[in-house]
Order: structure tokens, then C-alpha cells, then sequence
């Protein structure tokens, strides 16, 4: 088994209480992944993106750099966890 897939079965299996919604595996996106042809593999909420990195290139949040961004729902999901949490 490779080690980024040891990695996603410990975070989703160990530690799902404390990992957001999108970014948790389901049983067919594991098939998905371990499908031979590979397919349409889901990709995490939160990735390396233009809009991601222009915006750290920018020194801005990704917010007002580009509101249109989708992954800024998953940063306020992560916000809203850190503030419950810490």
C-alpha cells in the first residue's frame, strides 16, 4: 500500500471527528481511487489552485483576490472549527 493512501485511511478512519466534511473519503470515491483506469479521482476541498496561489502571490487573502474562488467555503469551514475548538 502506498503511503499517501496510509496516510487518507488513518486521517478518515482515526481522526474523523476532527476532519471537515469535504475533505472526508467515502467508500465510492475509495473505489475511485483504487479504480485501474483512475478515472474522475476526487480531488480535496482545499488544493493548490490559480486563484490560491495568485492570491498568496498577491499577499492578499483569496477571498477578496478572487470571490468567485470555491474553495473559500472550506476555509470558512475550517475557520469556524479552529474558533469552536480553540
Amino acid at each position: 500500500m502506498k503511503p499517501d493512501r496510509r496516510l487518507l485511511e488513518d486521517l478518515n478512519k482515526n481522526w474523523a471527528d476532527y476532519l471537515p466534511q469535504y475533505a472526508r473519503i467515502t467508500e465510492e470515491q475509495w473505489g475511485q481511487i483504487d479504480a485501474e483506469g483512475r478515472g474522475d479521482i476526487p480531488l480535496p476541498g482545499i488544493r493548490d489552485r490559480d486563484p490560491l496561489s495568485d492570491s498568496f502571490t498577491e499577499n492578499m487573502p483569496v477571498a477578496p483576490f478572487d470571490p468567485s474562488c470555491d474553495q473559500i467555503k472550506h476555509f470558512d469551514t475550517l475557520a469556524e472549527i479552529v474558533a469552536e475548538r480553540a
